[in-house]
């Protein structure tokens, strides 16, 4: 998953998603329960089956000159949430239990001109690419 304008100079390639601490709540008026997630079995963290730390390194590597940031806050509002739940997707489906973990999350930044829009493109081929490149880790829910 890609979101648009985190920050307005950084790219974010978050960890771990938390099923409680949702404070606002979402566009339609409700917020998360995370009580009924939790009686779901649901864990207080999910974290993706991607090697998000080796794939960060190898961008980061390719473009030391922008900021480019390893995430463990995905702000715990709308992106967060998105994550987790397709994390939990998987935990709750047993037709999708094989692809457990194979989420992640990039937030780009809010540049439009021609240059930025380029830059994140370049970034965000580099991230998947070096996903695809490395082995999937265990991950245990």
């Amino acid at each position: 998953m890609v979101a648009l304008g985190w920050e307005t100079d950084q790219f974010r390639f978050e960890t771990v998603a938390r099923r409680d601490g949702y404070g606002l709540p979402g566009d339609d008026g409700q917020y998360v329960d995370s009580k009924a997630l939790e009686a779901l079995g649901l864990p207080e963290t999910l974290v993706t089956a991607f090697d998000i730390e080796a794939a960060w390194r190898k961008v980061k590597a390719k473009f030391p000159d922008h900021p480019i940031h390893l995430s463990h806050d995905a702000g715990l509002y709308f992106c967060e949430f998105r994550l987790y739940s397709s994390l939990a997707e998987p935990l709750l489906t047993e037709s999708h239990r094989r692809k457990s973990g194979r989420t992640v999350f990039e937030h780009l930044p809010q540049g439009h001109t021609p240059e930025a829009i380029a830059l994140a493109r370049d970034v965000t081929v580099e991230f998947i690419t070096s996903l695809a490149d490395d082995r999937l880790l265990e991950v245990e829910h």
